[in-house]
């Protein structure tokens, strides 16, 4: 793919936090860069002073908004691959990788208007009765979690914190069919039902609800790389503040070198999600950026995966520049409800059952939650031959029906956590709620069955995703890391050697 684009101009307002201790006087001051180092650079100008650690300094004390334009002049797309057309090869392909089906690619001329029209009205129909039964199969299992938590000696704990973990899952999802206006036909009660939802778990919910929608409305879409890997640069100083200066120093190298590849129109790889999302693939210039980056990231991608959700939860949710202007009264209005269930139910926690309780109680299931949220969002999007295009080859009924996954989990999952794994028909649409899901399913299976992605959740499903879908490659979709560096990649390797095949 060649792409020629301009080189990309950055509007930076810096406001003083706290000048004195920059060495720079108070106020405001607005910068053109024309990239990181130009940016960087002005730190040093600004204070007199050249030195890293003024950089790092100026950087840590200041609150930055970011403004990137470019221009794209040419742009190849991709075809998918031609083994997928074969039947006999993608059954071959779903049972290497683990899964029962996988579909056909869906034809160009078919739209999210023609698979929308085979969905009957009823489905999308909210019924009061099934809703609020839905907080009440939480509300019991729940509490019913919490008492074999008191109760279990400690070697069934585990038993117990993972049915509680399930079972607080089910809250997220309540308030994840609020957020879609799939709960009530009252906003008020959803916006209140969705925001007690997500309380114990500690999630904001307007901040989800904002950021979840962009999801839905380009699932898998690719945007131009230099736009993240900025982002991810000033985040990496603010930080990894502890990091020693050669490490710093790996990071603004890095960022030169992309800034000339991407001067010279060089961006074949440069791309990334239009929204940052739990399963997006690597990028190879990320991964390739410092020993210290690639390390954490292949820890990440790898055998720390089926929580990454708790980085997608601390780095998108609690930040006001992330949001627009119009959101951010309802996001500062979540947060604060967010902030006062810890400043009174931790202490609470603690003071009735100690630190140890508040361990038992709140953050082993919490962490149990993570471990389903990661699961459930990385199998629902993430496998070899399903692919990230840019925004001029994608398509919205091939990402939806195409680039989805359903997933059969043991029945007593399903159940706790509203049928979240049947994700086809949430993607084809997000008004459709919980409990409506497995209905409108058979329908697509009825109407669409043979482009459908279809598997049951087994070692051999999870143990593909884990060592197999990393760096992103236009051409091969996913790359694993073992194959880009492989004297680095022993995580990924223990888990080839670990984990079961079982399908």
């Amino acid at each position: 793919m060649a792409c020629v684009v301009s080189a990309p101009t950055f509007r930076l307002e810096a406001v003083k936090s706290r000048g004195a201790a920059c060495g720079a006087r108070s106020g405001s001051c607005i910068v053109m860069a024309n990239s990181p180092v130009n940016f960087l650079d002005f730190s040093v100008r600004h204070s007199g002073l050249d030195s890293l650690a003024v950089r790092r300094s100026f950087l840590c004390h200041h609150s930055f908004s970011q403004k990137v334009s470019y221009r794209v002049r040419a742009a190849a797309v991709t075809a998918s691959p031609t083994f997928l057309d074969n039947a006999e090869e993608r059954k071959l392909l779903a049972e290497k990788y683990g899964f029962m089906q996988i579909g056909k690619p869906l034809p160009d001329n078919i739209t999210m208007k023609d698979i929308m029209d085979t969905l009957p009205k009823k489905l999308f129909e909210i019924d009061d009765m099934k809703a609020w039964r839905s907080v009440l199969i939480s509300v019991t299992s729940y509490a019913l979690g919490i008492f074999m938590i008191a109760k279990a000696p400690w070697y069934l704990l585990p038993l117990a914190w993972a049915w509680t973990g399930t079972a607080i899952t089910g809250f997220f999802v309540i308030g994840h069919d609020c957020a879609h206006k799939a709960f009530s036909r009252n906003k008020l009660v959803e916006d209140i039902v969705g925001t007690l939802a997500f309380l114990p778990l500690i999630y904001p919910y307007e901040p989800w609800r904002f950021k979840h929608d962009r999801h839905h409305a380009k699932t898998n879409m690719l945007v131009p790389y230099y736009t993240f890997h900025f982002s991810f640069l000033i985040f990496a100083f603010l930080i990894l503040d502890s990091l020693e200066t050669e490490h710093l120093q790996e990071l603004y190298s890095s960022s030169l070198s992309i800034h000339n590849r991407f001067s010279n129109n060089i961006i074949d790889d440069y791309y990334v999600l239009s929204e940052d999302t739990a399963w997006h693939p690597v990028m190879r210039d990320e991964f390739e950026s410092s020993p210290l980056m690639r390390k954490a990231i292949i820890y990440g991608y790898g055998p720390l995966k089926t929580w990454m959700s708790i980085t997608h939860w601390l780095i998108w949710h609690f930040n006001l520049k992330k949001f627009r202007p119009a959101e951010i009264g309802r996001v500062k209005t979540s947060l604060a409800c967010v902030f006062a269930f810890m400043a009174i139910g931790w202490p609470l926690i603690i003071y009735k059952t100690g630190i140890t309780g508040w361990i038992k109680f709140w953050l082993m299931p919490w962490l149990g939650y993570h471990f389903w949220m990661s699961t459930f969002t990385m199998v629902h999007h993430t496998a070899p031959h399903i692919p990230f295009k840019t925004s001029d080859e994608w398509n919205a009924a091939q990402a939806q029906l195409n680039g989805t996954v359903h997933c059969n989990y043991p029945r007593w999952i399903e159940i706790l956590c509203h049928d979240i794994n049947v994700h086809i028909p949430h993607h084809i649409s997000s008004r459709i709620p919980s409990y409506n899901l497995r209905e409108a399913h058979k329908v697509l299976q009825d109407n669409w069955g043979e482009y459908l992605n279809e598997g049951n959740w087994n070692w051999r499903l999870m143990k593909t995703i884990l060592t197999v879908c990393h760096v992103y490659d236009h051409e091969r979709y996913y790359v694993p890391f073992d194959e880009i560096a492989p004297d680095e990649s022993y995580p990924i390797q223990f888990l080839k050697e670990t984990m079961p095949d079982y399908a």
